[in-house]
């Protein structure tokens, strides 16, 4: 139960530092 929850939360935050790198991607270009 607990590795179940880790997953969840490593899986949020590799998302969420994906979504940062693509902001930061965007502004560079703009």
């Amino acid at each position: 139960m607990f590795s179940e929850v880790f997953n969840i939360l490593l899986a949020k935050i590799l998302k969420s530092f994906e979504f940062d790198d693509e902001k930061k991607i965007e502004e560079k270009d703009k």
